[in-house]
């Protein structure tokens, strides 16, 4: 079940959700409007040579981080993060889905990684892409996303009991940690 408005916002108040800063008008009938983080991570003076996602040099090379307004080129991929700290219990999970007025412009929020396990903990990070034509400039501070918030039954371990849940508790635009699957 899709936690509507008043749902939400009950679970908010009764801690059962935590959503820090919670901004009440950033409320839809759906889901919660997230907002950009300062902080973002791109890939800058890097070779072009395959990358081997079980390197952690090669994973973790070339990136830079900003904490400025940045402008995502046409193309390119651009890591941020929410300025919001989510932490779901283990009989929410959610999903990340774009702002509709921003993809119209050409911009992803994420490629694949949309799913929020029960259980989870930490910023969201959004993997931003370009598709458009024309580069697009993220300010911190503006809507980016919404988190649409699933009843489920209670999950055996949430996210962060789970061994190898490497992203539970991650601050900031945090980049890959595949390697570690090794």
């Amino acid at each position: 079940m899709v936690l509507v408005d008043h749902q939400i916002k009950a679970a908010i108040q009764n801690e059962v959700l935590r959503i820090e800063p919670f901004i009440e008008d950033n409320l839809n009938p759906n889901s919660l409007d997230l907002t950009l983080g300062r902080g973002f991570r791109f890939q800058k003076g890097y070779e072009k040579v395959a990358i081997d996602p079980y390197s952690e040099r090669d994973v973790t090379t070339g990136w830079v981080e900003t904490d400025n307004n940045t402008i995502i080129k046409p193309g390119q991929l651009i890591l941020g993060y929410s300025a919001e700290w989510v932490s779901l219990p283990k009989t929410i999970c959610a999903e990340l889905n774009g702002k509709s007025s921003l993809a119209r412009l050409g911009l992803q929020i994420h490629q694949t990684g949309g799913w929020i396990d029960c259980g989870f903990e930490g910023h969201i990070v959004f993997e931003f892409g370009n598709l458009g034509l024309r580069p697009i400039k993220l300010i911190p501070g503006m809507t980016i996303g919404q988190i649409v918030f699933h009843e489920t039954e209670e999950a055996e371990k949430g996210y962060g009991e789970k061994p190898g849940s490497k992203y539970q508790g991650q601050e900031g635009p945090v980049g890959s940690r595949y390697y570690l699957n090794r």
